[in-house]
């Protein structure tokens, strides 16, 4: 297979997978997404050395230097850590949001 299409596949499939886990884990666990993120944050890295020495280790048996498996690799960890990162911050954001707003109706039923 060419080293290519499988950086997209594992990048997609990997997404599918990252994009679907904090939804389960919420509904069944009621884990909260910023500890969903947070767990997505460990687990990139540990795919994306698993993608690039397996890409490496295609590269160097076709003769090459294997510098773009590297990369490939460092690119899969970099966009499943942002993803991990934005779903830390969705919740954050969302916290704050309802703080405030549970703040205003406290405001309100008080004047």
């Amino acid at each position: 297979m060419n080293g290519g299409a499988l950086f997209g596949l594992v990048l997609v499939f990997s997404l599918i997978i990252f994009n679907y886990f904090p939804y389960t884990l919420n509904v069944k666990f009621k884990t909260p997404y910023w500890l969903s993120g947070l767990i997505i944050c460990f687990l990139g890295p540990i795919v994306a050395s698993t993608t690039g020495s397996f890409l490496l280790r295609e590269a160097k048996s076709e003769g090459s230097d294997g510098f773009g498996a590297g990369i490939a690799g460092a690119i899969i960890a970099l966009v499943i850590i942002a993803n991990g990162v934005l779903y830390m911050i969705g919740s954050i954001v969302a916290s704050i949001e309802r703080y405030f707003n549970q703040r205003k109706k406290e405001k309100k039923q008080t004047s």
